[in-house]
């Protein structure tokens, strides 16, 4: 079982975070900013301009979804991310998801899925599958949408996506921890060449 310690409420998070950014020669980095800690993080993100770029977690299932989306573009957000296995109710393709994707779009934003396995047991993997975008990705063709974490055990259908949908892209970022749970041998290196050679080095983002 994964634990994480967090930190007290004296600690002053956003500043460690531009500590290490700087410690490591980073000059910006990227937050997926769940409704919890949406008002914290533009405090942040005022503190420290230009460090911290916003991706607000977005669950269609909301009513007022589609007007989160255009709020995250009003407070300077640069995209939204959404977790399709904690929607019990809805899939990627459902109707009801496209006037997220219809603000999205209005606002030039980039969709972050996280597909495939994740951190919690209720998680429902039934909508998990990073093929459920493919009809959205086709009807939405100037919207760029961004698989997190090679599909976080999903990469072959990922690699079948990019097959389908020029804009589909591949992020890189996590542990990748997934991979142990493949019943075939793979590591990062067998991963960016795969990647690389079905959809191109523009397709993987690093």
């Amino acid at each position: 079982m994964t634990s994480i310690e967090l930190p007290d409420e004296s600690t002053d998070v956003a500043q460690q975070w531009v500590d290490e950014m700087d410690r490591y020669g980073i000059t910006a980095m990227g937050f997926m900013v769940g409704a919890e800690a949406y008002d914290d993080f533009l405090e942040a993100k005022a503190r420290f301009p230009g460090r911290f770029m916003g991706y607000a977690n977005i669950n269609p299932g909301d009513p007022e979804a589609a007007e989160r989306v255009d709020k995250a573009a009003e407070d300077g957000l640069q995209g939204i991310k959404l977790y399709p296995s904690s929607w019990p109710e809805l899939h990627v393709y459902d109707a009801a998801c496209y006037p997220v994707y219809e603000a999205a779009l209005k606002h030039r934003f980039p969709v972050f899925l996280h597909f495939g396995i994740t951190i919690g047991g209720q998680a429902d993997l039934r909508h998990g599958n990073p093929l459920d975008i493919q009809v959205p990705s086709r009807d939405f063709p100037d919207l760029n949408f961004v698989i997190a974490h090679f599909g976080a055990g999903f990469f072959r259908e990922l690699l079948l996506l990019q097959y389908q949908a020029d804009n589909v892209y591949m992020d890189s970022s996590g542990s990748n921890s997934w991979m142990r749970y493949l019943p075939y041998d793979l590591d990062l290196r067998k991963i960016f060449e795969r990647a690389i050679t079905t959809g191109g080095a523009e397709k993987v983002i690093f």
